[in-house]
Order: C-alpha cells, then sequence, then structure tokens
C-alpha cells in the first residue's frame, strides 16, 4: 500500500480526506450534538483509504459524503441518526461499502432521506450492509439500471420493494438490466435496537460481495 499523501484534517466537528492513498482511519467517533453541528460528518473525496469501524452520527446533512473520483472502502461502520442521508455518494465516485450497520438517517422533518443516496455517476459496490428505519428508502438510485440487481441480492425485511430501493426522481422498485457494477449482499432490516453488521452471499453473487459473516460491531475505544 502506498504512503498516505494528500489532506487529512480531523476536528470535533468534521473529518475530511482528499487527495489521500494508503491510508487507514479505524476505531473512533464522530459525534456531532445539536449546539455543535456540522454539515458532514466524514467527507471523502478523491481519495483510496481505508475507513473501518467508526461511528458517525449527529450530522446537520449526510453523515458520510464521498464525491469525486473516490476508491475508498468503508467497512464496519455504524452511521446512525443524521439528519440527511447516512452515506451520499456522488460524482465519479466508486467507493467499496462493506458491512455497515446504517440506521435512523434523513428524519428531517418534511425532507426524509435515505440511508444510502447514490447520485450523478457514481457506482459505489455495496456488500454486507444493514440498513434500516431511514427516513426514506435503503437505497436511493440515479437511475433504474441497477434496481433488480439492489432487489435480488439484499434482504429488506417486511420492506416491499418499492420502499426498499427507489430511482430519484421516478418509479419505485423499477425492473432493471444488469447493472454496471453490482450491489450485492446487503441486509436491509425493519425494527430498532439492531446492532452489529453481517455479510451475505447467495450463489452468483460477485466474489468481491464476500464479506465478514458474522456481526461486527464498530470497537469503542477510549
Amino acid at each position: 500500500m502506498e504512503p498516505a499523501v494528500g489532506l487529512f484534517h480531523l476536528t470535533l466537528a468534521l473529518v475530511r480526506l482528499s487527495g489521500i492513498r494508503g491510508a487507514r482511519l479505524a476505531g473512533f467517533r464522530v459525534a456531532g450534538t445539536p449546539q455543535a453541528p456540522w454539515s458532514v460528518g466524514v467527507r471523502l473525496e478523491g481519495s483510496q483509504v481505508v475507513v473501518e469501524e467508526v461511528e458517525v452520527t449527529g450530522a446537520a446533512g449526510a453523515g458520510i459524503e464521498i464525491r469525486g473520483a473516490d476508491r475508498s472502502t468503508l467497512r464496519y461502520c455504524y452511521v446512525h441518526h443524521n439528519a440527511g442521508s447516512g452515506i451520499a455518494v456522488a460524482g465519479d465516485a466508486a467507493p467499496r461499502l462493506l458491512a455497515n450497520l446504517i440506521t435512523g438517517n434523513g428524519s428531517r422533518p418534511g425532507a426524509p432521506a435515505p440511508g444510502v443516496e447514490v447520485r450523478d455517476a457514481a457506482v459505489p459496490l455495496l456488500a454486507g450492509n444493514r440498513i434500516e428505519g431511514n427516513g426514506g428508502p435503503g437505497v436511493s438510485l440515479p437511475a433504474p439500471e441497477r434496481v433488480d440487481e439492489v432487489w435480488r441480492w439484499n434482504t429488506f425485511g417486511a420492506a416491499p420493494r418499492e420502499q426498499a430501493v427507489r430511482v430519484a426522481g421516478g418509479p419505485s422498485g423499477a425492473a432493471a438490466s444488469a447493472p454496471r457494477r453490482a450491489i450485492a449482499g446487503n441486509a436491509m432490516i425493519s425494527g430498532s435496537g439492531a446492532s452489529g453488521v453481517s455479510g451475505v452471499r447467495g450463489a452468483g453473487a460477485p466474489r468481491t460481495a464476500a464479506v465478514a459473516a458474522a456481526p461486527r460491531p464498530p470497537r469503542r475505544h477510549g
């Protein structure tokens, strides 16, 4: 792995990584409060890093925002109770989102947001995530081409197809052709009080979708 280069900025309000390659961030908590909120909890832009076992909560917007030509890996994270989307992926970003727990986000009155929001030409790979109890759908996509793959390889609990996966500005749960990049193995469930993450891999799932098979909640440090 290459040495870390670029910009890494950490404060009580924001973690921002821009142009960094080869870094790994693990085992910390980013938490805002009504008295000290921020627009985004963690922002990744044009980087290729690993962020794991991190808790992000209390942002006024998205918990985690990934944009530009980002190719990072986000895994075993707990993203919850942010006012905007849990994770927003935009631009030409193609990150890997693996085995994260994403719950309770998008609760702004009159502006419900999804657990994972994919915009523009972004093509994230999602595998083994649990997404539950967010204000909007579990996953929001910019076009219908990938809806079928999302529905086929994810478990949504009691949520019907049209609530689990939606196309922004279009019909919900639309049929889809083969995706450009797989979204596989996610477990989206309903209810409250859940913790931890688990991996799911079915027959025919892409090899890159193999993730941890047992619950693994974020570690707490300090």
